[in-house]
């Protein structure tokens, strides 16, 4: 899964940032632009954009560009304390992140929330919970679609029925939040 991660926000890095330079990104990072430390999070967490691998600032400007409310940041914040990538290894942080960042909008998190459910990886392990972020997921990108199947195997049928109860509630209560925290810029739909 880590490697996964890493690889897709290499992809992202990559086509966000090649009409830039490094410079032009650390400029505008410096300045407190948010995408542009991100970017460089990215870019030192996967040693691209002609930088060295560097974890420590790749978490540095991770969290830079969280403090000022970056969905994906908190994303990337949860992978860094799930595989203490340029921090120590945290499950508690990772899930905490995870929630924040699907809380705001930023649906690749249903399924590292939904890991941390199935695994009980810093939250109480609950099938339940898994299956019901998975089912969010799968709506929106078909690799969560794994791990809902996964999950599923290992489900009773009223265990799926309870899930897909608690998959319409945590529908709304998501809803709910990224409305509050006013980022409504994607719902979950079927």
């Amino acid at each position: 899964m880590r490697f996964l991660t890493i690889a897709l926000s290499l992809v992202c890095v990559t086509a966000f940032a090649k009409d830039k330079q490094f410079w032009e990104w650390e400029l505008e990072a410096q300045r407190g632009d948010p995408d542009a430390q991100l970017v460089l999070s990215q870019a030192y967490a996967g040693g691209s954009l002609g930088v060295n691998l560097d974890h420590t600032k790749a978490f540095e400007w991770a969290r830079k560009s969280a403090d000022q409310g970056n969905p994906e940041a908190y994303l990337q914040l949860g992978d860094f304390y799930k595989g203490g990538t340029g921090v120590k290894k945290d499950y508690v942080e990772a899930a905490k992140w995870y929630r924040k960042a699907v809380e705001n909008g930023d649906y690749n998190a249903l399924f590292s929330l939904g890991y941390c459910y199935e695994e009980g990886k810093g939250v109480r392990e609950s099938i339940i919970e898994a299956y019901a972020y998975y089912t969010l997921g799968a709506i929106q990108l078909e690799y969560i679609k794994m791990g809902k199947n996964r999950v599923k195997k290992r489900m009773t049928q009223t265990q799926i029925e309870e899930a897909d109860k608690r998959t319409q509630i945590l529908e709304k209560e998501i809803n709910d939040k990224i409305l509050e925290n006013k980022k409504p810029w994607w719902k979950f739909t079927k």
